[in-house]
């Protein structure tokens, strides 16, 4: 029996005083501002900004680190803990995505994709192949990986200090992630087929999910979580073992907000709902819509 939980109200006092420190499921961005979560899956609640004024903000899963694009235009890290905000020295930032563990995350302005340590160290920096369609970057290795519109389909590309290999082609790539602290990619088609990137560039096939949109894979490596609409899974990766749950949502995402929850939906669209996947049945849960955006 596949379960969904309902939002529960955790007590008005612990959410009213400031004072007391409860559980948090993390922060995540919210159009022009960060924000906490607050509470437990499926009892949870947005606080109100913690910081403002900012464009293309992502926080690094399992940190309290966030990086966006200041008033100025500048790339910045910002401190969530005391709201310290530190200028990265990079402008006309189209792209921030950081990797699955927020050991990293990668810039992209002028061409260049510019990868970051968490403590806002600039690690690297590499020409792209192209416009990305698709961007990724990994905690190790200083791996980044895109896909590019080509003429009569998308190619995958990987990017790293001894350059870049094209590595796989087809008519569309709709889904791409790094493991956790690894080098090893997740990537789908367009018939659904997602395969395992190994070291060695050698494809292997995990599973086929018609419609996946979003891939990730928890930070033991045991379980791959897809978004596919309205359908939520998971494969076991050492068995192949499936499950699966439905959400009153449309999961475009499986961004990691650190533990065992991932989101599925972004600001803006209703409800953000997450899915916790720590147990063998999934549970997916709401928080509802932000205020005093």
């Amino acid at each position: 029996m596949k379960y969904v939980l309902l939002l529960a109200g955790l007590s008005s006092c612990l959410l009213a005083d400031p004072g007391v420190q409860g559980p948090s499921l993390g922060y995540i961005s919210t159009a022009g501002a960060v924000r906490k979560v607050l509470g437990l899956a499926g009892a949870a609640q947005l606080s109100n900004p913690l910081v403002a004024d900012l464009q293309q903000a992502v926080v690094l899963p399992g940190k309290s680190i966030a990086a966006a694009v200041d008033a100025s235009g500048l790339l910045v890290r910002i401190d969530l803990t005391d709201g310290t905000v530190s200028s990265l020295g990079i402008s006309e930032v189209t792209w921030i995505t950081p990797s699955p563990s927020g050991e990293t995350f990668v810039a992209v302005s002028g061409g260049r994709a510019y990868i970051f340590a968490k403590s806002g160290e600039r690690r690297s920096d590499v020409a792209l192949p192209g416009d990305p369609l698709m961007i990724a970057v990994s905690d190790r290795e200083l791996n980044v990986a895109v896909t590019i519109a080509e003429a009569d389909g998308e190619a995958l590309h990987i990017l790293n200090h001894r350059g870049a290999s094209r590595l796989h082609f087809a008519n569309r790539l709709p889904a791409l992630a790094f493991l956790p602290n690894s080098s090893e990619l997740i990537v789908s088609d367009e018939r659904g087929v997602i395969s395992r990137i190994g070291s060695d560039t050698q494809f292997r096939q995990v599973t086929t999910v018609p419609g996946a949109r979003a891939l990730a894979v928890n930070s033991d490596h045991s379980r791959l979580l897809i978004a596919a609409g309205q359908s939520v899974r998971v494969v076991r990766l050492a068995t192949g073992e499936e499950t699966s749950v439905n959400c009153s949502c449309a999961a475009v995402m499986a961004l990691p907000l650190g533990g065992s929850n991932f989101l599925l939906t972004r600001f803006g669209d209703g409800p953000m709902w997450l899915v916790d996947v720590s147990a063998d049945e999934l549970r997916v849960a709401f928080i509802p819509e932000a205020v005093n955006e």
